[in-house]
């Protein structure tokens, strides 16, 4: 790729065009100490014309070079004939060699080679291949989708904190549902497991009720939930789960509430326990209870006895139930 090195004004590079930028990182203190020790080893990539230089790589040397002050720099012009393609392939590996891209950097590096050439084409899981980026098509579709994120929801896929099928369920929803949920995400540090339980029940519940989700994350118990300085997060976690549950299945937990009082009463060994029908959409109880010696029959014989006279029992197995 042919370039010439030249010195630039500051002034005349348009740091504020982000087409090339594949970088997530914003914060340049290593480069202000590096470059004011050693000046700038790496010159700067740009591209276009003299009056407003476009930047192929190099956004935070130039930030550094800026907070210190410079007011010219030493830059790598690439050829005004240089292919626009070459430019982002260029701006690609520029950041790739440097460290290994995160999901957000991939995205963005997806969608700059897409820019030139089909999604679903050949050349361009060639070309991801060659940048070590990912290949699959299927992958592509994913994390081009992903670049299109708000804010919040990037974050949370930088910090770890969500998967890329996640991020893309949010960013499915409204604005300020898939910013608030990426956030609720973020605080409380869920598992992926408890983000889709909350997430499946939270589109249920609007569904089922005819609200947008917006309404449901807004409610007063909710949000009680989550302002309290009182709970810690498996505790906020643990009540956000009990609220929702509660209102997608009223039904379910008030059986289940209905069952723990009258298990509670029946004060049965430990040994002994008592299940109930699958998710109370039967009558049929199960009672378990590990043999081991003679004894242990005649303490079964005793508790079934025992269980049969309980008052408790008979309000358990009510059919109306």
């Amino acid at each position: 790729m042919k370039f010439r090195e030249q010195e630039v004004r500051l002034s005349r590079i348009n740091t504020s065009d982000p087409t090339y930028r594949i970088t997530t990182r914003t914060r340049t203190d290593d480069l202000v100490a590096s470059i004011d020790s050693l000046g700038l080893i790496s010159p700067p990539v740009l591209f276009g014309a003299p009056a407003e230089w476009v930047v192929v790589s190099g956004f935070r040397r130039i930030a550094a070079c800026r907070a210190l002050n410079r007011s010219a720099i030493t830059v790598r012009i690439l050829d005004a004939r240089t292919p626009l393609y070459d430019c982002a392939r260029y701006a690609i590996a520029a950041n790739a060699l440097e460290r290994p891209l995160n999901l957000i950097e991939q995205s963005r590096a997806l969608c700059l080679l897409s820019k030139h050439c089909r999604p679903d084409s050949e050349r361009l899981s060639a070309s991801a291949a060659e940048l070590g980026l990912p290949d699959n098509p299927v992958m592509i579709k994913k994390l081009t989708a992903l670049a299109d994120v708000t804010p919040a929801i990037a974050q949370a896929v930088l910090s770890g904190v969500l998967s890329i099928a996640m991020a893309l369920d949010l960013a499915e929803l409204d604005h300020l549902a898939g910013e608030s949920l990426a956030i609720l995400f973020s605080d409380l540090k869920l598992s992926l497991n408890k983000q889709r339980e909350i997430f499946t029940l939270l589109t249920e519940i609007a569904k089922r009720e005819s609200l947008p989700l917006g309404d449901i994350l807004s409610a007063e118990a909710f949000n009680t939930t989550r302002a309290s300085l009182e709970l810690d997060r498996t505790q906020k976690t643990r009540a956000i789960r009990t609220y929702l549950r509660s209102r997608r299945f009223p039904a379910l937990v008030a059986s289940e509430k209905h069952f723990k009082d009258h298990l509670h009463r029946l004060a049965l060994d430990h040994r002994i326990k008592l299940h109930p029908p699958r998710d109370f959409e039967g009558q049929t109880y199960t009672l378990t209870m590990p043999i081991v010696k003679m004894r242990d029959l005649d303490d079964l014989i005793h508790t079934l006895e025992k269980l049969r006279q309980h008052p408790s029992m008979p309000i358990l197995l009510d059919k109306k139930l």
